[in-house]
């Protein structure tokens, strides 16, 4: 879609220009004490960069296919059927044609996988990408941001989570079809771990064993997801490691830890009146947090709309994912998770995030 803007007068331009404006000292605002590493993500998180889309996908709806339900599933036992398992009654219970138990997925460090698992992956991930499950799963990402929601306010972590479990059981409906296995889970990068090194950007993880180095102009020319023709209609993913951003760093993971409040983590990170607003952005809220790891891989990850065409991020979010379940475990118990939400307040947040919303793209499910 081509947008236009033909300006019917001069005053048209003083209301736009004054509106820009004060977005843009709202923003830096917001962003005002964050970490210089994390700067350019939270300026970022009110910007849009557009490119050219596949015009068939690009007019696609953002809900899951009605034609494909066990990617709604929210136990085992919905899943069954998709790998033609047999449900012996349970909630979760699930017979395999080879007669084991469906089981829930392990999820592992990706540098902890076998040589065997590693390459089980790559190759469920190849098959979605053939099937275009990937390619489905990147556009609900890019049209939830479009749309307003997932981003920018406390349905961040909640978003990404059902995100990542649509994901996961797309794969493992996958890795059956072609390996007869359903036991090929979502593994988790935890750039620390990088961030740890002399020099991050020269990591083992950025090669062709893991997921790929790239040529002078960023592409990525090796590896399991080389080439991989993105929804921008380019032949390769494009990085720009250790250029800009950093890796997670230990001391937001020690700040999500220490966190009581609810908001400091389902957080507010797109404050709508930084004047009214009871609470503030800090480095370590999780969005925020997780805008570092974006910035450093750099290329498609660097930009929202872009990110979830390269397989990385999924893994990065998964990490994502894991700090949010150990700050649950040591500070709700089971029946405060379903229902403990940040409280509505138009300063800090827009209207897409309140906790009675439905998620968006996936319509089924509210934030709490």
């Amino acid at each position: 879609m081509k947008l236009t803007f033909r300006p019917k007068s001069g005053l048209i331009i003083l209301i736009q220009y004054i509106i820009l404006s004060t977005l843009f000292c709202n923003v830096k605002a917001i962003c005002e004490g964050i970490d210089k590493d994390l700067k350019e993500f939270c300026v970022g998180l009110d910007k849009i960069k557009f490119n050219k889309w596949d015009p068939d996908l690009r007019g696609a709806k953002g809900e899951l296919a009605s034609n494909r339900p066990e990617l709604r599933c929210a136990n085992l036992s919905c899943f069954c059927p998709a790998v033609n398992g047999k449900k012996d009654g349970s909630v979760n219970g699930c017979i395999l044609p080879n007669g084991k138990q469906l089981g829930k997925c392990i999820r592992q460090e990706f540098r902890m996988l076998t040589d065997e698992q590693r390459e089980a992956y790559f190759k469920t991930i190849k098959e979605m990408k053939a099937n275009k499950d990937f390619d489905m799963i990147a556009l609900l990402h890019l049209q939830a941001w479009e749309e307003g929601g997932a981003h920018r306010g406390p349905q961040f972590l909640v978003f990404h989570r059902e995100m990542l479990k649509v994901f996961e059981l797309a794969m493992r409906e996958a890795s059956y079809k072609i390996l007869q296995s359903t036991d090929v889970c979502l593994p988790y990068w935890d750039s620390t771990m990088d961030g740890s090194l002399p020099t991050p950007k020269d990591s083992y993880f950025f090669t062709a064993d893991f997921i790929g180095s790239t040529n002078a102009t960023g592409q990525v020319i090796d590896g399991p997801f080389s080439p991989w023709e993105t929804l921008m209609n380019t032949e390769y993913i494009k990085r720009d490691v250790g250029k800009h951003g950093s890796c997670y760093k230990e001391e937001y993971i020690k700040w999500q830890m220490n966190q009581t409040k609810i908001e400091n983590i389902i957080a507010y990170t797109s404050i709508s009146d930084p004047g009214k607003c009871p609470t503030r952005v800090y480095s370590g809220n999780p969005e925020l947090a997780h805008g570092g790891p974006h910035t450093f891989i750099g290329g498609n990850m660097g930009y929202i709309t872009e990110s979830a065409n390269d397989p990385v991020f999924y893994n990065h979010h998964c990490f994502v994912d894991y700090l949010f379940e150990q700050w649950r475990k040591a500070n709700q118990n089971y029946s405060q998770r379903p229902v403990q939400y940040p409280v509505d307040n138009p300063a800090c947040e827009t209207d897409v995030h309140y906790r009675n919303e439905k998620m968006t793209q996936f319509p089924v499910i509210c934030f709490i």
